[in-house]
């Protein structure tokens, strides 16, 4: 899902940072985004638009707009949510 909403915002040509903590996976998104964009017709430039990284706070170190995607396990999204409020404080 991460990776579609970043997909979202490239169309719409907002840079996008995606953070993913799983290397296998990281090393797929944006390739899987212009995949995404060649099937639907769209330009495929706007996969440059998207990076990756495996640091929260690289990821929203300069963020106008934070959406998290993470699976539906509630202590998952709380641990995630005290690392990204952390992170802003800084």
């Amino acid at each position: 899902m991460g990776a579609g909403i970043a997909q979202v915002f490239a169309v719409a040509g907002r840079k996008v940072v995606v953070h993913e903590p799983f290397e296998q996976v990281r090393d797929t998104i944006v390739d899987r985004i212009r995949d995404n964009l060649r099937v639907i017709g769209a330009d495929v430039k706007a996969a440059g638009l998207v990076s990756v990284t495996g640091s929260l706070a690289e990821a929203v170190a300069d963020a106008e707009f934070v959406t998290e995607a993470a699976p539906e396990k509630l202590d998952l999204k709380q641990e995630i949510f005290t690392k990204l409020i952390a992170e802003v404080a800084a």
